[in-house]
């Protein structure tokens, strides 16, 4: 699994995101939530096998991962580190995570490529939670200022419908409507949005279209279409 299936989070973490803002199913949020965050000191004694040789599929801790596969990952961390501890996660917006595809891209290419050379491309953790743990730990020694940026990546990257969303979310026509105009009255497009907010907008745009009648869902998400757009 090369990158520690990193950047495939990452990509995973875009589509639950994108699927908050989609036109063509508005009404379903698929931004979920993981402990992937949570980084773990517990290891095993057990150092993995060499990974020159290949057999170092199932590390689960850092304490596991061999030096020559640490080393690139901690280097990919630093060279993101610049663009990324630039950005408040707690408060990210879409353009916020688009604006990140350029920076992590060339740093990921070179560690595939490092990953390669160093015969860790069998390095494969038991979930991808454990993959992002070892990440955090690593950068917390390596580069800090990339660990709100994995935690944020961790928050997004299950898909799992539903999770993320509150709990005191109106059940009716009219209170869902004023709900979404109110999350989105101060952005001009979805792009402006805190990522924050977009499972719950995703979940009222599906009470929108259960419980209001057709002229009213209709208008409200001609509205929401131009706001997803920012035309």
């Amino acid at each position: 699994m090369t990158r520690l299936s990193i950047p495939s989070l990452l990509f995973a973490a875009l589509l639950a995101l994108s699927a908050c803002g989609s036109t063509s199913d508005a009404g379903t949020s698929d931004a979920g939530t993981s402990d992937a965050g949570e980084t773990t000191s517990e290891t095993t004694g057990e150092a993995a096998s060499d990974g020159a040789d290949g057999d170092a599929s199932g590390v689960s801790t850092l304490d596991e991962l061999p030096e020559e596969c640490r080393q690139p990952i901690a280097e990919f961390l630093r060279a993101i580190e610049p663009a990324v501890s630039e950005v408040d996660w707690e408060n990210a917006t879409m353009a916020d995570v688009e604006g990140m595809g350029s920076a992590v891209d060339a740093p990921g290419t070179e560690l595939d490529t490092a990953l390669a050379d160093a015969g860790c491309e069998d390095l494969q953790p038991d979930t991808d939670a454990e993959a992002l743990s070892m990440m955090i730990e690593l950068a917390e020694d390596e580069a800090p200022g990339t660990v709100s940026w994995l935690r944020f990546i961790g928050t997004f990257a299950s898909v799992v419908p539903g999770a993320g969303v509150s709990d005191d979310l109106p059940a009716d026509c009219d209170g869902a409507i004023a709900y979404a105009e109110g999350l989105t009255a101060d952005a001009e497009s979805m792009m402006d949005l805190p990522v924050s907010e977009l499972a719950n907008l995703g979940a009222v745009v599906e009470t929108i279209q259960s419980e209001c009648s057709p002229e009213q869902a209709n208008t409200f998400l001609e509205t929401y279409a131009t706001f997803v757009t920012g035309e």
